[in-house]
């Protein structure tokens, strides 16, 4: 583990920036590979880690997914492609995980039968694939979700999912004069359909100069709300804020907001300037806390030395679909040897509330390189305070020069990468301890089925631990579309009958006492027959004599088997039919319960009858219907009174 104690204290644009205690910082895998790098990590649902594996030692490099254990162990890898450049990763409730990528050299990658020739024979665009780490063969592990549609993508920057699924990426062309390209904002829904949401223009000239003045264009990265509807983003071009320098005019972009529950709506939040904000650049992140939106810029060597800009955009004034959310420098981060670092990378919201990130140069080791090496910090949202964590050297295992933090972990850490020499994945311990349960994994290794006979199954795996206290005061209940008993924790697994065309949701909810905690999976089911259903149960009659026929009748929708509580029904008869019964005295009760194509049940209503004892009719003729003990009783009694008088006598 490694941890550095920093006791020097300063004050930078009137904030307080305080170099503490850190957590620790320790190395869980590295390649020993100079022509590998490692990024873009993120927590799985089956409590492993997922992250790009790009293989320069080939021409065009090579795209992989890695995975492995928060300790680094068991690590595997499955190609995705050839690589040039590629999105974020990011995870769906059924625990798939979404990748875009693009053509190696630019996207679209312009064919010629001869090279330098003006005809042009095709193009290659990227694509969306979805990977799935448990399928069994590798044509359903890595998916194409977008070139089967016919679109003209070139995925590019951070992808988001909002509450329900749907995926939304930034698709950007490079110099291709065909209509699709264009800058676009897409949304990838659940099941797979492509839509436009948001197309910017691709310029600021003529026609386009209007647009391009007040939305803003050339769009680099998204990121979702904890709301999980509000999409804020970045452009790097336009804005109606200008700057005049030496004839020529300097427009730095917009950050926007799109509401996914109102139309799309689109909105610009803020018009970046150059004196204030410059820099806006694919590595500028955003997060948002306390009703503030924080977001990274490069900065500008000839305005702040252009080694970083930590930005925020108040947005209590509830009034965020105007430009007058007010704008703060909260950090200006400081050059070459800095113990603060400089070239800020990511932004992630820890568990403890606090704004994490890291600086891929600067901090005070400058003994390998004189710009410095890297550094980890945290901002205090409330207070405005910063504080070194910890600093990347080339001289210990976690190496230098980082490059970026998982979104956090379900037990409040972080995980990040290094590029120096051999690329290595480190975590980050925040020594943060969640008081309530935490699912460390709830995950399903069939999270998309397709129906073909009899009941569809899925099974559900779930592990759950309570830092705070003990395992057995942690109880779990199961929600949504399930209701089973849960009661094993750890390494637990339960199988469920998937009875929903589309999504199926199952809610896990864990409480110590004190605190609960929950999750969602979901499991997405196509060809399922339609649920079975009982059109018709009833009696022509329901109160009847000794003796006196009634009649049930059923009818049934989409039922493999129907059983009942008064016999084993002919074949004939199983899913629809009538039963005459032949009453005798007493009080019953019919049921009728069906199975459907698909494994799914329906009971009916239960009937109810009523047989009235007849004088007229004898017992003993009577036939069918249920048994009653009670028409025995005359004669039992008959019978003892006549031992009683052959005795007598």
């Amino acid at each position: 583990m490694f941890s550095k104690r920093i006791i020097s204290t300063l004050l930078l644009t009137g904030i307080s920036f305080s170099l503490q205690a850190a957590p620790s910082v320790e190395r869980i895998y590295s390649t020993d590979q100079t022509d590998i790098v490692l990024t873009k990590f993120i927590y799985g649902s089956d409590g492993r880690l997922y992250g790009k594996y790009i293989d320069g030692s080939s021409s065009p490099s090579v795209l992989s997914i890695l995975s492995m254990e928060p300790d680094g162990s068991d690590p595997q890898l499955d190609e995705v492609d050839f690589y040039y450049e590629a999105t974020t990763l990011v995870s769906n409730h059924r625990g798939q995980i979404f990748l875009g990528h693009r053509a190696e050299t630019r996207c679209p990658e312009i064919l010629r039968e001869i090279q330098g020739s003006s005809e042009i024979t095709g193009r290659v665009y990227g694509s969306i694939t979805k990977y799935t780490p448990w399928a069994e063969e590798a044509s359903e592990r890595m998916v194409d979700m977008t070139t089967n549609l016919g679109a003209a993508i070139c995925p590019t920057g951070n992808m988001v999912l909002d509450n329900d699924d749907n995926l939304y990426f930034i698709s950007k062309a490079e110099g291709d004069t065909e209509i699709e390209a264009v800058n676009r904002i897409y949304r990838l829904s659940a099941e797979g359909e492509l839509e436009v949401i948001k197309e910017f223009v691709v310029d600021a000239e003529g026609d386009n100069e209007e647009q391009a003045l007040e939305e803003g264009y050339d769009p680099v990265n998204l990121f979702i709300n904890a709301d999980g509807q509000t999409i804020y983003g970045i452009n790097t071009e336009g804005g109606n804020k200008s700057f005049e320098s030496g004839g020529t005019t300097f427009r730095v972009g917009t950050i926007f907001k799109i509401d996914t529950a109102n139309n799309y709506d689109y909105s610009v939040l803020r018009q970046a300037y150059i004196l204030e904000d410059p820099g806006l650049d694919s590595e500028a992140w955003l997060t948002t806390t306390n009703d503030k939106l924080y977001y990274i810029t490069d900065g500008h060597p000839a305005v702040d030395g252009g080694d970083g800009i930590l930005n925020s955009l108040d947005l209590s004034s509830g009034d965020t679909d105007t430009i007058d959310a007010s704008w703060v420098k909260v950090i200006d981060f400081e050059g070459a040897s800095s113990p603060m670092g400089n070239s800020p990378r990511t932004l992630q919201l820890g568990m403890d509330g606090m704004i994490y990130g890291v600086t891929s140069k600067g901090g005070s080791n400058v003994t390998t390189n004189a710009n410095g090496e890297g550094t980890l910090y945290r901002l205090d949202p409330v207070t405005d305070i910063f504080e070194t964590l910890y600093e990347f050297s080339s001289d210990n295992d976690v190496k230098a020069f980082p490059v970026g933090l998982s979104p956090v972990s379900p037990d409040g850490n972080f995980f990040g990468s290094t590029t120096a020499s051999s690329s290595t994945v480190f975590k980050v311990d925040t020594d943060i301890i969640p008081t309530s349960p935490v699912i460390t994994a709830f995950w399903t290794e069939t999270p998309e089925l397709t129906w073909e006979s009899g009941a569809l199954q899925a099974t559900l795996n779930w592990n759950v631990t309570n830092p705070s206290g003990e395992l057995s005061d942690v109880t779990c209940s199961a929600s949504g579309d399930w209701d089973e008993a849960i009661s094993e924790l750890t390494d637990a697994s339960q199988t469920v009958v998937i009875a929903n065309e589309g999504t199926n949701e199952f809610v896990l909810t864990c409480d110590n006492g004190t605190e609960q905690s929950s999750q969602t999976l979901r499991v997405l089911a196509s060809g399922l027959p339609d649920p079975v259903s009982i059109i018709d149960f009833r009696s022509d009659l329901y109160e009847v004599e000794q003796g006196e026929t009634f009649t049930i009748n059923w009818q049934t929708e989409n039922a493999a088997s129907c059983d009942t509580n008064w016999g084993t029904l002919d074949t004939e008869q199983a899913v629809s039919g009538s039963k005459e019964i032949t009453g005798v005295p007493g009080e019953y009760t019919y049921e009728l319960t069906c199975t459907g194509l698909g494994g799914d049940e329906v009971s009916a209503t239960p009937l109810d009858i009523t047989v009235e004892t007849s004088e007229s009719v004898d017992a003993g003729s009577s036939s069918g219907g249920a048994f009653n003990p009670l028409l025995l009783l005359p004669a039992a009694l008959l019978l003892f009174r006549r031992r009683r008088v052959t005795s007598a006598s």
